[in-house]
């Protein structure tokens, strides 16, 4: 059942939560599109899951409830919390990030909001893995797939590199990398199809121009490191193929 059916078929303005409150509020999730949608009743409330909409029993505080894209769901900073803390510690980080890199005129959340939210709400069921996830997020990451691999180098032990590191080109031109190990002088690239097929990443290029600017854009950073190595979607899911690509370009373990 769509959010929009659920909606148009209750008696009370339903408030959307968890997954539903995140595809309202595009923060992008780890898997496969969430269903069905998750609504929340007040805690005394006796209503069921039931008609294919999942129901939570929960208190939400004034500041805990927006109204965005004509639906009532959970907060950007409530959703987030909520999702880190059902879901695992690679997921989180996206969410953590995502809403971390909103802020400056985003519409995003502080840490020290979310941090707010989690000590007036303590104890609660994931409350170690929020933490974790709030002590490691950046909010540095330009895409879903980077912060992807920060959670993976964390997850397999590597050292953690600085991100979006500026680097100076020919011709004075500069250059963002999005992974950068200083002690072992090592560039990564997180290389997702989106910068080649959405035309919203393309600036106006053809394909064809944008994995040319590519090509000379990573020529220009070869030239200013000891290592360049780039890692794919497949590297995610494929920890051999992720150790491996660490291991050969020289990153170190973590301390």
């Amino acid at each position: 059942m769509s959010l929009v059916a659920v909606a148009e078929n209750t008696h009370v303005e339903p408030v959307f939560a968890y997954t539903s409150a995140a595809v309202v509020l595009g923060i992008p999730l780890v898997g496969r599109l969430p269903s069905p949608p998750h609504v929340v009743h007040s805690e005394d409330s006796s209503r069921r899951s039931a008609h294919g909409v999942v129901r939570h029993h929960m208190r939400l505080e004034a500041d805990d409830v927006t109204r965005y894209g004509g639906f009532l769901v959970t907060s950007l900073a409530r959703t987030a919390i909520d999702l880190i803390a059902s879901g695992t510690y690679v997921s989180g980080i996206v969410v953590a990030d995502h809403v971390l890199g909103r802020v400056g005129g985003r519409g995003g959340v502080s840490r020290d909001d979310l941090r707010a939210l989690v000590a007036r709400r303590r104890p609660f069921r994931g409350v170690r893995r929020v933490d974790a996830v709030l002590s490691n997020a950046t909010g540095l990451a330009d895409s879903a797939l980077e912060s992807l691999l920060m959670a993976r180098f964390d997850e397999h032990g590597f050292a953690r590199p600085d991100q979006q590191v500026e680097f100076t080109r020919s011709g004075g031109r500069s250059a963002l990398a999005d992974f950068y190990w200083r002690d072992s002088d090592v560039i990564g690239e997180a290389d997702g199809r989106v910068k080649y097929n959405d035309p919203a990443f393309r600036g106006g290029r053809s394909a064809e121009q944008v994995v040319w600017d590519e090509k000379v854009r990573e020529d220009d950073l070869r030239a200013q490191c000891r290592r360049f190595v780039r890692f794919y979607w497949e590297d995610i899911w494929d920890a051999h193929s992720l150790r491996r690509k660490l291991r050969d370009a020289g990153v170190p373990r973590s301390r």
